[in-house]
């Protein structure tokens, strides 16, 4: 049975159905409220296709940034004293989380690595990638598991070696994917999936820092050599180059397993 009811919305929101059964909530809103205010969610839910797309295309009435902050806000003190990262990655202006000036500056300073002529040149690696891993879970034709031994080592890979991330690394591509996944995932912020998250970004920003001043010194056919030379020119802080590059790798291969 659909909720109908504000209660029965609220609480579904409050509750694992929103993970369990979200279609039945969205449905439910659609056909009664597709705008709707929610005080569990602290904002405004639209759910139709066109007031998404409305949304989602005019900064000016509706603004990309904050929504992170003021969710990460959210959580009672003590664990938003001890999760300092979590927050300043997501203050950091970044692709997803800012609007125009910083959004076309940070764009600007990423741009030429996914032009047409750039992103053509990936097609015959991913297709290697596909290849080589078909060949190792599948030698003989038997079984697989296709989720798990194919769509999701092949983006993990492609992302990879586009942005410049270490293939001994790569393994760790999937655990800071689901540790945002989990974070955001909730209406309500989780304070041990905060926890959580917050150690992985750390480990993220080091590593990235680390990566980003060798392409100085070494510089290679990547999106992490761009990231040094923008950040040395001043076009963007080391934070945002950081903070950028992590969104690409998570949106990389989170949205194409999934």
């Amino acid at each position: 049975m659909a909720a109908t009811s504000h209660a029965d919305i609220e609480t579904a929101l409050s509750s694992d159905v929103i993970h369990t059964a979200p279609h039945r909530i969205y449905r439910s809103l659609r056909d009664s409220e597709p705008v709707y205010r929610s005080a569990v969610a602290g904002g405004w839910l639209v759910t139709s296709y066109d007031l998404v797309e409305e949304v989602l295309t005019d900064p000016t009435r509706f603004s990309s940034a904050g929504a992170e902050v003021e969710f990460i806000g959210r959580l009672d003190p003590g664990t938003a004293e001890s999760t300092r990262t979590l927050r300043r990655h997501f203050a950091t202006s970044q692709l997803n989380t800012s609007d125009p000036p910083d959004h076309t500056r940070i764009r600007r300073a990423f741009g030429r690595a996914f032009l047409n002529r750039s992103v053509a040149r990936y097609a015959e690696a991913i297709t290697t990638a596909a290849d080589e891993i078909l060949d190792d879970k599948c030698p003989a034709g038997d079984a697989m598991d296709v989720v798990g031994d194919y769509a999701e080592p092949l983006p993990v890979r492609v992302i990879s070696d586009i942005i410049g991330v270490p293939a001994s690394h790569r393994a760790r591509i999937p655990v800071v994917t689901m540790h945002q996944r989990h974070f955001f995932g909730s209406v309500v912020p989780n304070e041990s999936h905060a926890t959580q998250f917050d150690a992985t970004l750390g480990e993220w920003h080091g590593l990235l820092a680390d990566w980003i001043d060798r392409r100085r010194r070494e510089p290679a056919d990547d999106v992490m050599s761009r990231a040094a030379e923008v950040v040395d020119s001043g076009a963007i802080t080391l934070d945002e180059a950081a903070a950028t590059l992590l969104h690409f790798i998570i949106a990389g291969n989170g949205t194409t397993t999934a």
